[in-house]
């Protein structure tokens, strides 16, 4: 659970970060503007991650390798990325929230989980 980081690769068309000075090398076309959002930084919150608690400037978010992830500067001038779900960039999950931690397991978690002992089952049993 580190903060991976992305090189930078080609000079695409770039986007000024106008606090840092240099370009954002890895926006490659024109369409991808800066954020639109009034968020513009997150916080790692994962309680396993040794960054937890620090804050990055948010560069982008989008969908890589089916997740959700935030990219970001560290502080070598990288491009770095992590998963949205292990910051405070979304609102919390509405039944954690109401849980107030009584239960251990999402139902969601739990459907998926069934799903995929199912499955291994017929694998094994077939």
């Amino acid at each position: 659970m580190v903060f991976r980081q992305r090189r930078r690769q080609g000079t695409g068309a770039g986007i000024q970060d106008k606090t840092e000075g240099r370009t954002a090398a890895f926006w490659s076309r024109l369409s991808n503007a800066a954020l639109s959002d009034n968020q513009s930084t997150f916080i790692i919150t994962h309680p396993f991650s040794p960054l937890k608690g620090k804050e990055f400037k948010l560069i982008e978010r989008k969908i890589c390798w089916d997740t959700d992830r935030l990219f970001s500067f560290d502080e070598n001038g990288n491009t770095c990325h992590i998963l949205t779900a292990w910051t405070d960039y979304l609102p919390p999950d509405p039944f954690i929230s109401i849980a107030n931690g009584q239960v251990d397991f999402r139902y969601d978690d739990l459907v998926a989980l069934k799903e995929t002992l199912l499955m291994i089952d017929e694998k094994m049993s077939g």
